[in-house]
């Protein structure tokens, strides 16, 4: 769980990571953000109403296996598509 001190310490990094990316325009294609931020956050509100209930029934090693195979499954996601593109881009030339 994230104390508020690690969010006091984050937050700002977040906010300034955000401003340097619009001032140097990045966010006129609005197509990544309805991409990636519109179900980031849809995601996590359901995962804030789905797991704030089910805290009270579950074992805190099974959450934190859970929670642990969360980021795992995301890592590979992202490696295994981006390794796809270029197998496909070098078989094009």
């Amino acid at each position: 769980m994230i104390s508020s001190r690690q969010s006091a310490r984050q937050l700002p990094t977040v906010i300034m990571g955000i401003v340097r990316y619009a001032r140097q325009g990045s966010y006129r294609d609005r197509s990544a953000l309805t991409g990636t931020v519109a179900p980031m956050a849809v995601g996590s509100v359901l995962g804030a109403v789905i797991g704030g209930p089910l805290v009270s029934f579950a074992p805190v090693p099974v959450l934190k296996v859970g929670l642990g195979i969360i980021p795992l499954v995301s890592v590979v996601r992202i490696f295994g598509r981006g390794h796809g593109r270029e197998r496909s881009s070098d078989q094009r030339t």
